[in-house]
């Protein structure tokens, strides 16, 4: 007799995932056992409760360009270029994150669950991450003087919005890649911050 499929952790989350997002938190964990292909009561036993598996499916991991931004800017290489490297690495970031997120604010959990407990939530510790690194930029006179919390917040603004009309369109608002609308992006920063007035 053959010994049944083994489901991995990830394979579950992946469907667990895909239900979260086109039924929302109140959906069925019959249906998500049904996709994962186990049973309910072992769905259970891997991952508690619902509100553990819907976390566990939900909650994007650290990004790897917050070590990018706490080591700072490389100083031997274009600093423009280092920026359009950050935007296109966070742009698909947030196209995962956007729906997940509008689930889990639905889903009731208090905030204190959906940053596990911790003092600063995530999105705070990106954005206080990326002004950091143009903080750090600004004293190596790589960039002109401006605020680097504003810029943060309207640098990440404008990627996070590119994903939030998407997602809520249920269509990609232009038909330009990760890497050219990065450019657009970072060349309207970098009109503002290039030093000396070093505007492309």
């Amino acid at each position: 007799m053959p010994r049944p499929r083994q489901v991995s952790d990830a394979d579950i989350l992946s469907a667990a995932r895909s239900c979260f997002l086109e039924h929302g938190p109140s959906v069925s964990t019959t249906l998500i056992a049904e996709r994962a292909g186990l049973s309910q009561g072992a769905l259970f036993k891997r991952f508690g409760t619902k509100d553990d598996l819907m976390l566990a499916a939900l909650i994007p991991p650290r990004h790897p360009v917050l070590d990018v931004l706490a080591h700072g800017p490389d100083d031997s290489r274009d600093i423009r270029d280092q920026l359009v490297e950050i935007a296109q690495a966070l742009l698909p970031f947030f196209e995962t994150v956007v729906p997940s997120t509008a689930v889990l604010r639905c889903s009731g959990l208090s905030t204190e669950r959906l940053y596990d407990g911790d003092e600063v939530p995530g999105p705070v510790k990106g954005q206080r991450a990326l002004a950091g690194w143009l903080a750090c930029a600004q004293r190596r006179g790589l960039i002109g003087p401006a605020d680097p919390e504003a810029l943060a917040f309207s640098f990440l603004g404008a990627l996070h919005m590119r994903a939030f009309m998407s997602h809520v369109l249920g269509e990609p608002v232009s038909a330009r890649t990760h890497r050219q609308y990065a450019e657009d992006v970072t060349d309207l920063l970098w009109n503002g911050i290039a030093p000396e007035q070093e505007v492309r």
